[in-house]
């Protein structure tokens, strides 16, 4: 019985560590992103709810600047068709977007 416990305690151990791992790339709630998929005259800026970010299958932190200046931002995907690209704050979001429409 002795040898199952350290078993136990690293499967605990490696779980934990998992979880966090996974859940590190999200973006916080409040924070903005326009779906990249969509349209680029139909998509737009929009504050994050825990709903949507909920949604989120993986992200990954990304330049997102489309060619202007750099700046940091996650590229989330929810679905085959939904993929967000997430900013800090709503001016990050909305000069990505113009860049980004401008590239079109």
């Amino acid at each position: 019985m002795k040898s199952i416990l350290p078993i136990c305690a690293c499967a605990a151990l490696f779980l934990s560590a998992t979880q966090s791992f996974a859940t590190t790339d999200l973006p916080a709630v409040g924070s903005y992103g326009f779906d990249l998929l969509k349209n680029p005259d139909q998509t737009q800026c929009m504050k994050l709810t825990k709903a949507l970010i909920g949604q989120f299958q993986k992200c990954e932190i990304t330049d997102g600047s489309f060619g202007g200046d750099p700046v940091q931002a996650r590229d989330c995907t929810v679905g085959k068709h939904s993929e967000y690209m997430v900013y800090a704050s709503k001016a990050a979001c909305i000069k990505a977007l113009e860049t980004e429409k401008s590239n079109e």
